[in-house]
């Protein structure tokens, strides 16, 4: 007697699961307002286009993002040299 191919089995257990479970429900204000992905996407790795991004590297970009928020992305012209030389001197 051989053993079920596990491929075969793990389809058929998703197929049987349901995806629609995992949805939130539109009451849940934290997911559909993306709070909890703000919360979750610290600790998650991906894959775009074969390449992997870390939490190491998700962290390194909010850290930057959050040091470099107080003048250059609030200002008008992100190009301005001005801008960039009073964000140098800090």
């Amino acid at each position: 007697m051989s053993e079920a191919n596990p491929i075969v089995t793990l389809k058929a257990k998703i197929k049987e699961f349901g995806f629609s479970k995992l949805k939130a429900g539109e009451s849940n204000k934290s997911a559909n307002s993306g709070e909890t992905m703000y919360f979750d996407f610290p600790r998650m790795s991906f894959v775009i286009n074969g390449k992997i991004i870390d939490t190491v590297l998700t962290s390194a970009l909010m850290e930057g993002a959050k040091y470099r928020e107080n003048n250059l992305f609030n200002s008008y012209d992100i190009y301005s040299t001005e801008t960039a030389r009073k964000n140098k001197e800090k």
